[in-house]
């Protein structure tokens, strides 16, 4: 019997496990997507879970959270892992709240996708005094072919 011309690959993924929610706050969690990747070898994937980063105080604001996607895109450069981590609480330009996620590989963001679907972000946004903002982009990318 012949073989598959094409063998699914063996992907390492990665997972960053701990306990998040709106009211959970995690120590750096910039450092530990940067420590995750300093693993030997890297992993394939690396994913971390919604609400990762959660400020102590309201949202990430606009200019906060472009330096944050920056500094993810710097710690991906030169990486071929694809890395998702988590959901970051920010606020758009007109201060309403948005969970999104970046897609991230090689130091470029290949998505920025903010929740479409209303699993308790309302809630959190009254309870900061602000008006939750549902996503409009589809959660869909390309990542080697």
């Amino acid at each position: 019997m012949a073989e598959s011309a094409a063998a699914s690959p063996n992907l390492r993924v990665g997972m960053l496990y701990c306990k998040t929610d709106t009211k959970h706050v995690i120590d750096s969690p910039l450092e530990a997507i940067v420590e995750s990747l300093s693993t030997t070898p890297a992993p394939d994937i690396l994913l971390a879970p919604e609400w990762f980063f959660v400020p102590e105080q309201d949202f990430y604001t606009p200019r906060q959270y472009a330096r944050l996607r920056r500094r993810l895109e710097k710690a991906t450069d030169d990486i071929e892992s694809l890395v998702i981590p988590g959901t970051i609480a920010r606020l758009d330009e007109e201060g309403n709240y948005l969970n999104t996620a970046l897609v991230l590989c090689g130091g470029k963001t290949l998505l920025e996708y903010s929740k479409r679907r209303d699993g308790g972000d309302s809630s959190f946004a009254v309870s900061h005094q602000r008006d939750w903002q549902e996503g409009t982009k589809k959660g869909v990318f390309s990542w080697q072919d």
